[in-house]
Parts: structure tokens; C-alpha cells; sequence
């Protein structure tokens, strides 16, 4: 009898290992994606820059549809950005839930019950920091593409040459 205890121990123990990597597999994905995010706007807002700087050189404009096109990209971008930032503190508040249940020593049927459990509506799993618009407005999404939208509207500026106008006024 003592024997079966002690070998379930160890399954459960080894079980909760297992979820627990998986969990911070998912999260480590999710922080991956995000950054993934962030690279290929900066790589993407790169190109327009240099295409911007090729036709300011030989006194071209740009046509408006690309200025609009590149904002489009940027908030496409930024609303992924934001969509991947809550599902990693969605999946960390599981991860922490988890080990908070398993350090107390709360209770051994809620911990078996809840190995393998990636529900991300549960109540554990939403808490703060979780909301899409208090995440878009994070600071680690909207600098960085609140900073290319401000370099768009300066060119836009630059372009249609509205800083010259603004002396006739």
C-alpha cells in the first residue's frame, strides 16, 4: 500500500513538471510571437522609410494610398502585438494560479484536477492586466508603434508642405 502511494506521488509530481513546462512553452510562443510582431513592422515601416527618402530626394511625392497603407500595416500589427500580449498573461495568471496551489500545498484533488488545464476563460485565468485596450495602450505596444505613426504624420507634413504654409497664415 505504502509502496502505490509513494509511486502515485511520484506520477503526480512528474505530471505537474510536465504541466508546467507546457505552460511556460505556450507563454515563451506567445512572447516570441509578439516580438515577432514588433520585428517585421519595424522591417516593413524600414522599406516605406527608404522608399520615402529615394522620392523626397528626387522631389517626388508619394502617392497618399501608401502613407494610408503603411498606417494600416502599423495597426494591423499593433492590434496582433496586443492580441499575443494577452494570451501570454492570460496562460502566465494560469501558470502563477498553478504554483501558487501547488506551493501552499492547498489541496491535493484541486491540484490533480487542474493539471493539463489551459482553459484561458477561466476566472484564475483572467485577471488584471488581461483587458485587449489596456494592453494596446501598454507601454510595451504603443511606443513602439505610436512612434511610426508619428513618423507618418511627419512625413505627410513634410510632403504636402504644410510647415511652409503655416507662415502665410
Amino acid at each position: 500500500m505504502f509502496f502505490n502511494k509513494k509511486k502515485e506521488d511520484a506520477q503526480l509530481r512528474e505530471d505537474i513538471r510536465n504541466y508546467l513546462n507546457q505552460l511556460q512553452d505556450v507563454i515563451k510562443r506567445m512572447a516570441d510571437n509578439s516580438k515577432s510582431c514588433k520585428q517585421y513592422c519595424i522591417t516593413i515601416f524600414a522599406g516605406y522609410l527608404a522608399l520615402f527618402g529615394v522620392q523626397f530626394e528626387k522631389n517626388n511625392s508619394i502617392p497618399i494610398y501608401i502613407h494610408i497603407g503603411m498606417l494600416l500595416i502599423i495597426i494591423v500589427f499593433m492590434c496582433l502585438d496586443a492580441w499575443y500580449l494577452k494570451f501570454e498573461r492570460l496562460f502566465r495568471n494560469i501558470f502563477n494560479d498553478y504554483v501558487k496551489i501547488c506551493k501552499n500545498n492547498i489541496n491535493d484533488a484541486l491540484i490533480a484536477r487542474r493539471i493539463y488545464d489551459f482553459n484561458i476563460t477561466a476566472p484564475y485565468a483572467i485577471g488584471k492586466n488581461t483587458d485587449f485596450f489596456e494592453i494596446l495602450f501598454s507601454t510595451s505596444v504603443l511606443p513602439v508603434y505610436m512612434s511610426q505613426i508619428g513618423l507618418i504624420i511627419l512625413q505627410l507634413l513634410i510632403q504636402y508642405d504644410i510647415f511652409n504654409m503655416l507662415d502665410y497664415i
